[in-house]
């Protein structure tokens, strides 16, 4: 499930987020092309599942938050910090 909504935050993304219980993250960064398909792509990669994705913004930045129904392991964690320049990133539920 993608959602393209106006007007989200990183704080509240992550409130959502604890709520759920599902393992996943919230990213924050600058609004630009192809960062959905980059993220969705190393997932996919590495056999993990997306339960839900939502993008949100605010003038032009963007948070990403995504749930999966599995643990990354801190390879995949690395590999999608490095895929784009961050604003914040936390992941959720890792434990």
């Amino acid at each position: 499930m993608m959602d393209n909504i106006n007007g989200g935050s990183m704080e509240k993304q992550m409130e959502l987020s604890r709520e759920d219980k599902k393992p996943g993250f919230i990213f924050e960064y600058i609004d630009q092309k192809g960062v959905i398909s980059k993220i969705s792509s190393i997932l996919a990669q590495n056999d993990i599942n997306i339960a839900s994705i939502t993008v949100t913004r605010e003038g032009e930045i963007a948070t990403m938050k995504c749930d999966f129904d599995h643990v990354l392991d801190e390879d995949i964690k690395e590999e999608l910090l490095h895929s784009i320049e961050f604003i914040r990133t936390e992941f959720l539920n890792m434990d």
